[in-house]
């Protein structure tokens, strides 16, 4: 039996909608429920000295290898090493990690955070050199 090319497609499509309506029937649902477990039960933050760890880390590499800064991008290497959880605009805003100090913020209001953002402790340097002093603030 030779089949035509619009023969095998309205088969294949019928099959694979058979196979789909069977695969949602009640008779899937109707099997007793599992009791699923926890599993973010024990985990525990990102601690402060975890993430002076990852920019001494970043640091010495830097130093290694004649690196004088790494810029990050909102993202997760931003959160990874900084803790700051922000999002991609067309605005900059980046995270300075030098290979020698303490790691900043830059905005494209040219806002510098200076200090430890790790420790949520940092200075915020305005456009007008205001200089205004935060200590234990989150993202």
């Amino acid at each position: 039996m030779k089949m035509s090319k619009r023969d095998f497609i309205s088969l294949s499509g019928a099959s694979a909608g058979a196979l789909a309506m069977a695969a949602v029937s009640p008779k899937a649902f109707s099997a007793t429920p599992t009791k699923l477990s926890s599993i973010t039960g024990d985990v525990v933050p990102i601690s402060v000295e975890e993430r002076l760890a990852r920019i001494a880390k970043a640091q010495r590499l830097m130093a290694d290898n004649n690196i004088d800064a790494i810029l990050l991008e909102p993202g997760s290497a931003m959160l990874y090493f900084s803790g700051v959880s922000w999002w991609r605009s067309e605005r900059l805003t980046t995270v300075i990690i030098p290979r020698e100090g303490e790691i900043g913020v830059v905005d494209d209001e040219r806002v510098i955070y200076l200090g430890n953002l790790a420790r949520g402790e940092f200075d915020i340097h305005d456009g007008a050199n205001n200089l205004h002093s935060s200590s234990g603030a989150h993202w």
